[in-house]
């Protein structure tokens, strides 16, 4: 739950800004869902698995140095929820 204050008689500001605080939570749990499957499946799979994905990846132009994006979807976690969060399991 979060208190936004009301700006100085700008309703559609204060409402947009009630939206963005609403959906926050909402916006989070998706990553967080999603680093999890990523490292679920990384633990599972073989060397040779990951890098034909990796390969496949790059091969789509969808990532460039790094298979997941892991540590740069971690590093929003974090900033989003001010601490090192663990991911829902």
């Amino acid at each position: 739950m979060a208190t936004v204050y009301r700006s100085l008689g700008d309703e559609a500001e204060d409402e947009a800004n009630g939206r963005l605080i609403a959906a926050a939570q909402s916006r989070l749990d998706e990553p967080q869902r999603l680093e999890f499957n990523i490292r679920a499946m990384l633990n599972v799979m073989t060397a040779e698995q990951k890098a034909l994905v990796h390969r496949q990846l790059q091969a789509a132009y969808i990532v460039d140095d790094a298979m997941t994006r892991l540590h740069e979807r971690r590093n929003v976690i974090e900033r989003a929820t001010g601490a090192n969060a663990q991911p829902k399991q």
